[in-house]
């Protein structure tokens, strides 16, 4: 194994704050969110830094528009490499993050990079729903399904709240647009990390409710509410 540090570049005079990277052939991607070192100044746009890779050089600035926040994830990646090869993104953009309402009019988005560049592929996940959201984690099943953890802004008060039973657990599908939340326990979702439990067509993940009980749910992936 080897060491050592890169250097994210500057992007219209902002510096990168959060990164996480994602390889796909001869290219990582970094998923990112640009602001003032102090989290003010945040860049309203989506940025992902392309490297080469292994070399983690030659970096090239890829912008979107559709929305704005944090698109390197938080406890779980913030990209994903589906079947054919395409890059999905979403982006977390809650207040309780920031620390301040700057992005707090941006939506909640999936995008999509193919062929080494953003298209023009927008899911707004914000639209399935009737008040402000956010999603903290998602974890990708397979098959353009991907279970996502939406916290509804407004049961948020302070930070400490994303540790009561404020997440839904939501099935998304990135090829129809559609969202549906399970007929599962609201939880601390957010206390999950890493996780890829997907096994034999089934989808896997521990429901802890705070001050009631703590389960293994063995989920179909596709297979909607129930």
């Amino acid at each position: 194994e080897k060491h050592g540090f890169f250097n994210m570049p500057d992007v219209d005079g902002k510096k990168a704050l959060w990164a996480n990277g994602l390889v796909k052939d001869d290219k990582i991607y970094f998923g990112s969110y640009y602001g003032n070192l102090d989290r003010t100044g945040l860049a309203q746009s989506l940025i992902t830094i392309k490297f080469d890779y292994p070399s983690i050089t030659n970096p090239v600035v890829l912008k979107n528009d559709a929305s704005a926040g944090n698109n390197a994830g938080y406890r779980t990646n913030g990209a994903f490499k589906t079947e054919n090869g395409d890059i999905y993104q979403y982006n977390l953009n809650s207040v309780h993050w920031y620390g301040h309402d700057e992005l707090a009019a941006k939506p909640t988005v999936f995008v999509r990079i193919k062929d080494g560049d953003y298209d023009d592929y927008v899911f707004d996940i914000s639209s399935k729903f009737t008040e402000p959201i956010t999603m903290w984690n998602a974890w990708y099943a397979g098959n353009n399904i991907v279970y996502a953890n939406v916290v509804r802004e407004a049961d948020i008060t302070a930070w400490r709240d994303l540790s009561g039973n404020n997440g839904t657990l939501v099935e998304i599908n990135l090829e129809t647009k559609t969202v549906v939340e399970l007929n599962i326990p609201k939880a601390t979702y957010v206390k999950i990390f890493s996780l890829n439990c997907v096994e034999n067509g089934s989808f896997y993940i521990p429901v802890n409710v705070t001050g009631g009980d703590a389960n293994i749910y063995k989920i179909t992936i596709g297979g909607g509410a129930n």
